[in-house]
């Protein structure tokens, strides 16, 4: 479903993370493995080249939203980014959390570290790349300030915010990475878990 020009939203299943496609260009959190061949039916299904797609984004390392890197890296060759403190548990599976889903770990290697404050451009879109540690160390958002977008992970969610009692959580940690998003004006929100939200987003 497109729910701004350009960006399209597959909603996730079966506790898998939600998925962002942008511009046909970048891959938002691809979700549990056990759902990635029905995450790139739906893709399919909406006239989207997977093989368009040049860069893979973990909003953070937890099992629901990661494990399906290496199954999009594969089909795609894109590169996979993510922030550096996320990066065991991505490419080792250690702190993802895999264990709640009863699987072991599926692992892929991270291509590129993201940074605080860098930009990410596509053909319509450039996302600012915010360091938002709290649900893990290594959360990130991407706002985008020209339509006032944010992706937010699991930092931030339409009705609520991202827990704090996993590993490499931290409570006063989001306490600040909210405080720094508070800011910025939201006119469409994009969470890693449950509905969007569009209209004035206010923390």
């Amino acid at each position: 479903m497109e729910v701004s020009k350009g960006i399209h939203f597959f909603s996730g299943r079966g506790g898998s993370s939600n998925t962002y496609l942008i511009d046909q260009e970048i891959l938002v959190d691809p979700g549990l493995d056990e759902f990635s061949g029905n995450l790139a039916k739906a893709i399919k299904a909406e006239d989207h080249d997977i093989k368009k797609i040049k860069i893979i984004i973990d909003t953070h390392g937890h099992y629901d939203h990661a494990s399906a890197n290496i199954f999009f890296k594969k089909l795609s060759g894109a590169k996979l980014c993510a922030h550096k403190n996320d990066a065991e548990k991505i490419e080792t599976g250690k702190g993802s959390c895999f264990e709640f889903f009863s699987q072991s770990p599926v692992v892929s290697k991270i291509d590129k570290f993201l940074e605080d404050g860098e930009t990410i451009k596509t053909e319509n879109h450039t996302f600012k790349v915010i360091h938002t540690p709290g649900h893990t160390s290594g959360s990130i958002c991407l706002y985008e300030e020209n339509n006032k977008i944010l992706v937010s992970g699991d930092t931030l969610f339409a009705e609520g915010f991202g827990r704090t009692d996993l590993e490499s959580g931290s409570e006063k940690e989001l306490k600040a990475s909210l405080k720094k998003i508070a800011g910025i004006k939201i006119k469409l929100l994009l969470p890693g878990h449950g509905e969007i939200f569009k209209g004035k987003f206010v923390l």
